[in-house]
């Protein structure tokens, strides 16, 4: 039926725009220099389309997201972190309660929570906070985990420099054109599932 059709592409012609945003040149976000710096590089400069599975998981973890930060009456702190290249690092911690920063991720498995840590560092570095708060949901068990996170002055020195190194990277990359100089994540289960690991694996070749 044509109005079947049309109802179908409206759902998935929506997701698709929320999934796929468009990104400033001028900006990096700071979970693109999470995890895989280089699939951040792929998603931008030859993006694979997402299926319908992954655009129907996005919904699903977007909309459970969104409405648990509804508890919170602080919610998407923004960051904006300057470069000496003149660009941007910017992002949005989720909520600030009190002076704990908080990060919330919709999750099937606790196994990559060593990355969720570090990017919740990054935001606690960037916005000068020595407390935070990883909150897992589990959407197989429903239930809600949560994970004290804590940065001296020293360590968050640090990590802000790394930030920034990683960003300076990422941008000279996008420049040149050169996705070898980025390093890859090295996660077998998320390298065998990535989109981009076809492309990936022969940048590796071209640059040994």
């Amino acid at each position: 039926m044509p109005e079947i059709a049309h109802i179908r592409e409206t759902i998935f012609g929506n997701l698709k725009r929320g999934y796929e945003r468009v990104k400033d040149p001028a900006k990096v976000g700071v979970s693109e220099l999470c995890w895989c710096v280089r699939r951040s590089y792929y998603n931008r400069m030859n993006p694979i389309p997402p299926d319908e599975k992954t655009l129907i998981r996005f919904m699903r973890g977007r909309s459970l997201h969104d409405l648990i930060l509804l508890c919170f009456d602080n919610r998407e702190v923004k960051i904006e972190i300057p470069l000496e290249c003149g660009k941007i690092i910017r992002g949005y911690a989720d909520a600030l309660v009190n002076d704990t920063l908080i990060e919330l991720k919709t999750v099937k498995t606790y196994k990559w929570d060593s990355e969720h840590i570090q990017q919740l560092k990054y935001y606690m570095a960037a916005l000068g906070k020595t407390s935070g708060c990883l909150i897992y949901h589990n959407v197989f068990s429903d239930e809600l985990k949560f994970i004290p996170v804590n940065l001296t002055d020293g360590e968050r020195h640090t990590v802000l420099c790394q930030l920034k190194n990683i960003a300076d990277d990422f941008f000279y990359a996008l420049e040149t054109m050169n996705p070898s100089i980025l390093p890859t994540a090295y996660i077998p289960d998320l390298c065998k599932s990535c989109v981009y690991k076809i492309r990936c694996k022969g940048d590796d070749i071209v640059r040994t």
